[in-house]
C-alpha cells in the first residue's frame, strides 16, 4: 500500500526549476566515468569546499557529495534525462547536444590544487535552458504514481483575491 501524497506548487509549472538550466552538480558519475578517469571526481568536496566556503556545514556537503551519483541516477529513474556529451573547456552553459560540462572552477590552478579537475555539471536534456525537461520529467512521474497536486493548474487552484482554497483537504 502506497503513501497518499500531495504536491504542493505554488506557482504552477514547476517555478523557478522550469526556468533553470536543469543542472545537477555531481561527482563520481556514470557518465563522468565514460568521459574522464575514473579517480578524476573523487575530491568533489575539496572543490564546493572552497566554492562555498562555511555556508554549507561541512557535514552537510560531504554527504551531498558523497550521495550525489547516486542522487542523478534517482533523478534518471524518474525520467530526468543527462548525458555524456562533454564540453571540455569552461562555459556558462553547454551548447546544444553537450550535457556535461565543467560549471565552476575546476580547471582554476589554485581549484587544481585541492583536486583533479572534471566537469560535475549535468544538464538536464532538452532544448535551450532545459530546467523545463527536469520539472516535466519528475511532475510526469509523480502523475504516473498517482501524486495529487495542489496550484494555480490544478483541481485546487488558488482562490483568486486573497490566498488559497482552504479546501484543498478533498480527495480527487
Amino acid at each position: 500500500m502506497g503513501a497518499d501524497v500531495l504536491a504542493i506548487d505554488r506557482f504552477g509549472a514547476g517555478g523557478a526549476t522550469a526556468y533553470s538550466g536543469g543542472v545537477f552538480y555531481a561527482g563520481e558519475t556514470r557518465f563522468q566515468k565514460a568521459v574522464v578517469s575514473k579517480t578524476a571526481n573523487r575530491k568533489c568536496t575539496n572543490i564546493l569546499k572552497k566554492e562555498l566556503a562555511d555556508v554549507i556545514r561541512p557535514d552537510t556537503l560531504k554527504r551531498y557529495c558523497d550521495n550525489s551519483a547516486d542522487d542523478l541516477e534517482w533523478l534518471a529513474a524518474f525520467g530526468v534525462a543527462t548525458g555524456r556529451r562533454c564540453v571540455l573547456g569552461k562555459t556558462g552553459y553547454p551548447p546544444e547536444g553537450k550535457f556535461l560540462y565543467f560549471s565552476g572552477n575546476e580547471n582554476v590552478p589554485e581549484y587544481k590544487a585541492i583536486a583533479k579537475a572534471a566537469p560535475r555539471g549535468h544538464r538536464t536534456r532538452g532544448v535551450g535552458f532545459s530546467g523545463y525537461a527536469y520539472y516535466d520529467a519528475i511532475s510526469a512521474s509523480a502523475a504516473r504514481d498517482g501524486v495529487r497536486t495542489y496550484g494555480p493548474h490544478s483541481r485546487y487552484a488558488p482562490c483568486h483575491g486573497s490566498g488559497w482554497s482552504r479546501d484543498w483537504r478533498r480527495s480527487t
